[in-house]
């Protein structure tokens, strides 16, 4: 795909290195322990559990969680490289075994200016304690169309998660435009996470 070719109203949102449409790009996200959102729709909780990698370190005050990265479905990902990912993070303390959860998001997009996510709400409007990246620019071609990177990270009460094991979570992440992030959380993720982290 020629970058250079894509016309001004076309958004592209691609992960920072390939399309997701490339065989290139399916290797690296294998690598990168990432999954389809229909793939794990389909997973039991104790397959999602088993995938959960544990970082356990004595440089560390807690043990962190990550459950297995999901990239989104895109309408026309051939065409506009749209793709985004998210993952489950969890840190517990290892004196007190407090667990503090997470929800992260990376999106990179190619626009003439950033976006500047720093909104998570879901659809009842209840809204999170956000932190984001500051956009990094991977590169800019001729047209001023550059290539942005953003990771966000949104911090969820362990109650929330635990009401929507049953039904999963339908979140939307917004910025500085209507370029929307809406994401998918199924219930078995949910579910199979909760398994590992309290294992």
């Amino acid at each position: 795909m020629n970058l250079l070719n894509i016309k001004p109203t076309a958004r592209a949102v691609t992960l920072s290195v390939a399309l997701l449409t490339t065989p290139a790009c399916v290797s690296m996200i294998n690598n990168l322990n990432y999954d389809s959102l229909s793939s794990v729709t389909q997973q039991s909780p104790d397959i999602v559990a088993k995938a959960v990698n544990i970082a356990d370190s004595e440089y560390d005050t807690h043990v962190t969680y990550t459950a297995k990265g999901v990239v989104l479905p895109t309408k026309d990902a051939l065409s506009l490289g749209n793709s985004e990912y998210f993952e489950l993070v969890a840190k517990k303390d290892k004196k007190t075994k407090s667990v503090d959860y997470s929800l992260h998001v990376n999106v990179t997009y190619l626009d003439y200016d950033a976006k500047y996510y720093d909104t998570l709400s879901d659809k009842q409007a209840k809204k999170f304690k956000v932190e984001t990246t500051i956009p990094g620019v991977v590169k800019c071609d001729i047209n001023g169309y550059c290539t942005y990177t953003e990771s966000v990270l949104a911090i969820l009460p362990k109650s929330y998660l635990e009401s929507h094991k049953a039904n999963g979570m339908d979140l939307r992440f917004s910025g500085a435009t209507k370029d929307d992030v809406f994401i998918n959380v199924p219930a078995s993720y949910i579910g199979g996470f909760f398994m590992a982290v309290n294992s």
